[in-house]
Formats: structure tokens, sequence, C-alpha cells
């Protein structure tokens, strides 16, 4: 067990950059920096903004907050309230409801926080802290309030966020660390923050923005949380001429919201619906409508694109759209958010979900959320009940499946992928449609016999099904027919609904033969 746990680590470590070890051990042995102040900074000057884009799952009412499909009324509110895990003690503290209340109630909670994390300061982190202050410069400027007090403790926790970049972790919470900054310099008219976090941004965005817009952890929910951060800092630098007079990073943060949009609108089906790729919960999620709309507001362009680097391709022929995925591992040294789901696929009809990813609901529960990310919650083919990547732990990956031939043209790819290597086998999926059948047929090359091949399916909760032989029968629309397919048995599965909600569902099991094939076709 222990040499098991060694060999993950070594495969896991091996991907990273120099710079996460570095100060993975640089920050372990250095005490988090706060810079104090002894007297109030200048008075500063409320922000202008164009409405910013309001997500309706955060809402506080009479000290009872809500989010994550949980609800907590405090008599007196413990900010380090954990008996729902870190995620929802994360989102207390990001203050995302200030949208939700009105000014009084805004600085009452400000203010009972301020005095909270004045004797309990070792308990705050990065990540956290960047999307507090952003949400606190936002209702501050919004309802036009220059309190001293609050400035100061912007001003302290800004300087913190200076000094402890999340360069150990990289990924979305470097970008939002410096979004954080860039909001802190215009508020505080800080030069210093404003150069660190434009440094950081160009650097970031050019590396984790592929050439196809896509957001390289390849998390649609976080790729959207990062095109309205992109929108916001939009707005701000639009609205307030503080910084960057030539607009060379107002115009560089133009161009990659434009192609993030533009990749969430190829990613997405044509009944607005925002597919759950890797770490995505529904509750989550926006409405792709209102974050053009937000785009359109601030004068952003919205273009059409082709998806390519992030490894997805998406189908539309007829009454049918097909999301299929043939990309690696989402950011090889931040794999935290990704899945074992190589050669994973949608199929939705008329609009309609029909066999779906379904997502996640907890990053709390370990067994949960190693299921949630396994190959076998994907509708794809896993070997001896193994990943096809090597997922542990809560946000790690050790070794990981990559594409190893891929051929593709109209309506048809053929790919292999080398993630049960160790066992000496190579997987084969060919994707193609023929009038109104989509084919997939599957080929396990290996010199070995002995091997357990299984094959998954997972239908959307509103689907009615029946099972026939070899044959299944889907809401009276669709039919799927399995050649190579044996002991094929509907399993009930927990479809997540967002975070700490699920409902019961139907996936399809069954043993594989070598070479195997689905058919999915509908009745006209």
């Amino acid at each position: 067990m222990k040499i098991n746990k060694i060999n993950l680590l070594i495969n896991t470590i091996k991907y990273l950059k120099f710079q996460q070890i570095f100060y993975r051990v640089y920050y372990s042995f250095r005490r988090k920096t706060f810079q104090n102040f002894n007297k109030s900074i200048d008075s500063v000057q409320s922000l202008k903004f164009n409405q910013f884009l309001i997500h309706s799952n955060f809402s506080f009412s009479n000290n009872s907050f809500t989010f994550l499909n949980r609800t907590k009324k405090f008599n007196k509110i413990n900010w380090n309230f954990l008996d729902y895990g870190k995620l929802w003690n994360y989102n207390l503290n990001y203050f995302s409801y200030l949208d939700s209340v009105d000014k009084k109630q805004g600085l009452t909670l400000i203010n009972d926080y301020i005095h909270f994390y004045n004797q309990n300061k070792k308990n705050i982190e990065p990540y956290p802290t960047s999307l507090r202050l952003m949400n606190w410069i936002k209702f501050l400027s919004k309802n036009n309030i220059n309190d001293s007090f609050i400035n100061d403790t912007i001003a302290s926790d800004s300087e913190y966020l200076y000094n402890n970049i999340e360069y150990h972790l990289m990924g979305n919470h470097i970008l939002e660390n410096s979004f954080s900054l860039l909001f802190c310099s215009y508020y505080l008219k800080s030069k210093k923050l404003y150069f660190h976090s434009r440094k950081i941004l160009l650097s970031e965005l050019r590396e984790q923005i592929l050439p196809d817009g896509a957001h390289f952890e390849l998390s649609t929910m976080y790729h959207q949380i990062l095109v309205i951060r992109l929108l916001d800092c939009i707005n701000l630098m639009s609205e307030n001429k503080f910084w960057d007079r030539d607009n060379f990073l107002l115009d560089f943060l133009n161009s990659k919201a434009t192609s993030m949009i533009g990749w969430l609108d190829a990613i997405s089906y044509g009944n607005n619906y925002v597919p759950l790729l890797n770490d995505s919960a529904q509750c989550q999620i926006y409405d792709n409508q209102e974050i053009i709309n937000y785009a359109k507001r601030l004068g952003v362009s919205i273009n059409k694109i082709k998806l390519n680097e992030s490894g997805y391709r998406k189908w539309l022929k007829g009454k049918v759209e097909i999301l299929i995925d043939i990309g690696q591992i989402g950011a090889s040294y931040i794999p935290g958010h990704a899945h074992a789901d190589t050669f994973n696929f949608e199929y939705f009809y008329e609009s309609k979900p029909i066999i779906i990813d379904p997502g996640i609901s907890t990053y709390e529960d370990y067994n949960i959320r190693n299921l949630e990310r396994s190959t076998l919650f994907h509708n794809t083919i896993n070997i001896n009940k193994k990943n096809s990547s090597e997922i542990w732990d809560f946000f790690k990956v050790a070794d990981r499946a990559k594409i190893v031939r891929l051929y593709e043209k109209s309506n048809f790819i053929k790919a292999s992928h080398d993630g049960y290597k160790k066992n000496d086998i190579t997987h084969t999926r060919v994707f193609k449609f023929i009038s109104n059948d989509f084919i997939i047929e599957d080929l396990i090359d290996s010199f070995k016999k002995n091997y357990d091949l299984q094959s998954c399916l997972h239908f959307h909760p509103d689907c009615k099904l029946s099972i026939f032989d070899n044959t299944i029968r889907v809401n009276d629309e669709i039919i799927i027919n399995l050649y190579g397919h044996r002991k094929l048995q509907l399993e009930e599965y927990e479809y997540p609904m967002g975070f700490n909600l699920r409902v019961k569902s139907k996936k399809l099991v069954s043993k594989i033969d070598k070479k195997s094939k689905i058919t999915i076709s509908y009745e006209n």
C-alpha cells in the first residue's frame, strides 16, 4: 500500500512545474505576510461600473445563507463554519450574496467579518480573499460607500494577496488572484498592484486560454466563471481610466473574452444547455445568453469558433447533437478538476439530453468524489474496473491517458488512447454518422485474454427506458442497438443536480467483447 502511494506521488509530481514545487515548499516555511496600516489610507473614490451579471444561486436573509443547495442560519455568524465542508465555507467568505442585500445589511456583514478575522487572520487564504475583495469593491462602489475602516482592510488584504499569489497551484487560482489585484489597484489607486496584476494576466491568459478559446482546465463551470471575471475586468477598465492609457491590457482582455465566449457557444447545445465537463456542477452554471448579453453591453464582440485544441468535437446532424471527447487530461500541471473520461460522449435529440456527462455533486465526500471523476461514471469503456487516468485523492492525477493515434474527417473520428498501457492494452474508438445512425465502435488491442471489459451509458433522469435483448428504446423515439455486448443491465445511479444534491437516474452497463459496436438512431 505504501509503495503504491509513493508511485502515485511520483507520477503526480513529475508533471508539476518547478515553480509550483518551489512555492509549495517556500510557502510552507514562510509565514503568511500581512501588512498592517497604523493610519487610514487616503480617501478612495467609488468606481463606476456597468451593470454586473448576478448569479441567483447565492442568497442571504436574516443571518441565513443559502448556496450549494444548503442553508445555514446563524445566531452569530461563524465565518470559519465548516460543518458543510470547505467549499461551503469558501462561498460564505466570497461575499457573492452581497448582490441580494441592501446597503445597511451589506455594511453589517462586512464589518462583522472584519472584526471576526482581526482575531483569526491565520485562517485567511488567497483564493477566497481574491473573490471577497472583488465583491466588496463592487458593493462599496455601487452604494457609494467610503469607509476608512473597510478601506484599510482592503488595503491590508490586497497587500497580503500581493505577497501570497498561488504560484504553487497556478491555473484558475492565479487568475483569480490577479483579477482581484486589478480591482484593488483601481480602487486603491495603486500602481504597484496594477503592474503586478498586469504582468500575471498577460502571461497566464496567454498560457491558459487555448487557441480554440477553451480554458485549459477544460471545466465548463470554471470556464464560465473565468469568462465572467474577464468581463468584470473589462467593465472595470472601460468605466475607470486610471491606468492602461494605451488600452493595451483592455484590448488583450477583450480578445481573450471573445475567444472564450466563442468556445462556450460552440460547446453548448441548441437549447442553451451547457455540458457538465470535468468538474462542473449544475447549480453553478450560468445561462449562456446572459453571459453573451453582458458581453454585448460591454462592447465585446462574439465570434464563431471551431473546436480543436481543447480536444472536444461537436457534431450537428438532423435532430441530433453529439459532443465527443478525444482530448488529453486538461492542464497537465494542474489536473485537479480533470476526470478519467477519455472517449466520453453525449447525445442530444431535438435539444433534449439523452446520454449525458453527469457532472459532479461534491468536493467533500471522498467516495462520491472518486466515483464522479472515474471512467465508470462516463460514457466510455473501463477495463478491469480501473480508470483510464489515475485519479486519486480529491484533486490529483498520476499517470494519465494520452491520445496516441487520431484520424478525423467529416462525421468520422478514429482515435486510440494508452490509458491502460500498464496492462499492455490500447483502446481504439470510432465515432461516425451514417444517415440517422450515430455509431460507436470499440476495439481493445491486447495480447492478454483475461480482462474485464465494461461499457457504461448514463441517461438523463427524464429519459424513459425499456430493454429487450440487445436493444434499448428511449422515450419511444431513440433506438440503441448493441453488438458484442453481453449481460446488459439497467442500473440506478445518483445523478448530480448540483453540489450536495442528487436524484436517481438510469445507466446501461454491459460486458463487451474485444470488438463491439453501439448504434443510436431515431425514428423519423
